[in-house]
């Protein structure tokens, strides 16, 4: 299966992303934080377009299938060390092989 991974751009669609942290929010973290919090989410919570300049998407056949948001470290003793991970998410796909091509752009 072949994938890209590019920058988030104006022609980005935000929805998508919305959407991928959703599904991946509601069905990770079952088991893992009180159900009542995940059964109160819902895609508006999400505001991926004000990371626009710093967030990685990984495509296969159009879908976004990976989002990859990078910055400064967040912890004042990390800074200086270059970019930090700030999160990723992932649907349906070879994680490891996504992960690998992230950190290779960053």
């Amino acid at each position: 299966m072949n994938f890209e991974i590019v920058k988030t751009d104006q022609q980005t669609n935000f929805e998508e992303i919305k959407d991928l942290y959703y599904k991946t929010w509601t069905y990770s973290y079952i088991d893992l934080i009180p159900q009542l919090f995940l059964d109160q989410l819902n895609k508006d919570i999400w505001h991926p377009e004000k990371r626009i300049d710093n967030t990685l998407i990984a495509r296969v056949s159009g879908k976004i299938v990976g989002v990859c948001s990078y910055g400064p470290a967040r912890r004042i003793k990390y800074q200086g060390f270059g970019k930090s991970t700030h999160f990723m998410f992932f649907l349906n796909f070879s994680i490891k092989k996504l992960v690998k091509n992230f950190f290779k752009l960053l």
